[in-house]
């Protein structure tokens, strides 16, 4: 602060007293000593987390703010979702020290992955129809996305399957806004070759007219081809034999 020092000079017995005067003499102030605080590297957990780790300060009392206009607060600031952020900060100087320059450090608060529960595969058989190929999956944090190809192209549902075979579903989550996308894994399905429909021919009882007489009416089949023969080892042929 600024100083008045007044003075006068108290006269002997030769001289009067002088009139009192004064000069005014300052002592400036100086800056605070700053520890400043550092940052942190978090994971997502979904609660809001303390960004930074205090600094400290001696000649003042420090401030922090996600703004470096404000509002400014003596209290860490906090964090939920991913992403960085910057925490501004600077010291508030008492009657000794002056203010600092407003500073900034950046914190991030990181992805992580989503909770996965993932799709079971099926052994189905053939109806000649579309069928769904797996057991739905489930994400917490991002969606599930399936295909019948490992580079996609990617749906929400499960892929459907109607002839008989193999078939791998690839899947993966797409990670939310605070999840990353996870790796693309897959399950195998099946889908198995069932019985053909079959009306069995009948057999005829005939009567001996010298000429070849077809045998049997013939039946029917619906998933193959009916093949007849004389012979259980064949030869097999699409024709009802004659007698």
């Amino acid at each position: 602060g600024d100083y008045t020092i007044y003075y006068y000079v108290k006269g002997d017995d030769n001289h009067s007293d002088t009139e009192v005067a004064s000069i005014t003499s300052t002592i400036k102030k100086v800056a605070p000593t700053v520890t400043a605080p550092t940052p942190k590297t978090l994971n997502y957990n979904g609660s809001a987390q303390i960004l930074a780790n205090s600094g400290t300060t001696k000649g003042g009392t420090l401030y922090y703010s996600l703004s470096a206009t404000g509002s400014w607060s003596t209290t860490l600031p906090k964090g939920t979702d991913a992403g960085d952020y910057t925490i501004y900060y600077y010291v508030k100087g008492d009657d000794n020290h002056t203010d600092t320059e407003v500073a900034s450090i950046v914190s991030t608060i990181k992805k992580v992955a989503p909770t996965v529960t993932a799709p079971t595969g099926k052994t189905l058989n053939y109806t000649g129809s579309a069928q769904a190929l797996a057991t739905a999956g489930s994400a917490s944090g991002g969606t599930l996305y399936y295909s019948l190809s490992s580079s996609g192209s990617w749906q929400t549902t499960i892929p459907n399957g109607t002839n008989v075979g193999s078939y791998t579903i690839y899947y993966y989550v797409k990670g939310d806004a605070n999840h990353t996308d996870t790796e693309v894994a897959s399950v195998v399905s099946a889908i198995n070759k069932v019985a053909p429909t079959l009306t069995a021919p009948t057999p005829k009882t005939l009567t001996y007219n010298g000429s070849a007489q077809i045998l049997a009416n013939a039946g029917t089949a619906t998933g193959g081809t009916l093949y007849y023969g004389l012979s259980a080892s064949g030869p097999w042929t699409t024709t009802i034999p004659s007698g």
